[in-house]
């Protein structure tokens, strides 16, 4: 049988759009579950409201986190390889952040961080509301101070627009993933977890963390596309 190949090339706008108006379709649907959920008393109506909520875990809102974190991965990925193939020495840096964010993506879908809150609550004797309620926060930035300042020359020699739009992705995604977590240690032990307070606290951060790598990978697009690459996907076969 003859080889044949098929080509498939998705527009940046296209995949930013996609991306974008699920994001509002999933901020509309937690709002939605909110208000249900304060207004009726009822949190859960059959296990479909947790479905949706954005501070619950294993559901599709996790589920899209999950998602556009190996996308972040797989481009980075992409930007690796163009810069080996042009010889840049930067291409390593590249490569060690698609591994991260592969394994954001792993910790993502199985809430791996969580596990680290009891055991090192009990480490510290953390049992009262403070910055590091959620105790995993504590190895949060310690590892996000090491990122930091391994890749701050690295960051410098980026382009200006790009040291931009990477920065605020960045300053966005941690100030949800961790500067939002570390408020909300103060509220939800006093307050309780179904108060309307902690609702838009959560909501908040997590809204921040998806917009974050949301921005990212529009970054990531239209820093490929600035240097004269596309992506294909090609599928030969006989």
């Amino acid at each position: 049988m003859q080889n044949r190949q098929l080509n498939l090339q998705i527009p940046v706008n296209t995949v930013v759009k996609a991306i974008v108006i699920i994001l509002a379709l999933l901020l509309v649907a937690n709002i939605v579950v909110i208000i249900v959920g304060h207004t009726t008393g009822h949190y859960s109506l059959y296990g479909v409201l947790p479905l949706f909520r954005l501070d619950q875990e294993h559901n599709v809102p996790t589920y899209f986190a999950t998602v556009i974190l190996l996308v972040s991965s797989v481009l980075l990925y992409t930007i690796f390889r163009i810069h080996k193939r042009d010889n840049l020495s930067d291409s390593k840096y590249w490569r060690l952040l698609s591994l991260i964010f592969l394994l954001l993506s792993l910790d993502e879908a199985a809430g791996l961080h969580e596990l680290l809150i009891r055991p090192l609550k009990d480490l510290l004797g953390i049992d009262e509301p403070s910055l590091f309620y959620f105790a995993w926060v504590i190895p949060g930035i310690i590892i996000c101070v090491v990122f930091a300042l391994y890749f701050f020359r690295f960051y410098l020699s980026l382009p200006s627009r790009y040291r931009l739009l990477f920065g605020i992705s960045a300053l966005v995604f941690v100030g949800g993933f961790l500067g939002m977590e570390i408020v909300d240690g103060f509220f939800a032990p006093t307050m309780g977890e179904r108060t309307l307070l902690y609702d838009i606290l959560t909501t908040i951060e997590e809204f921040m963390e998806l917009s974050g790598i949301a921005l990212f990978i529009y970054s990531l697009l239209d820093y490929i596309k600035s240097r004269g690459d596309t992506i294909s996907v090609s599928l030969s076969g006989q």
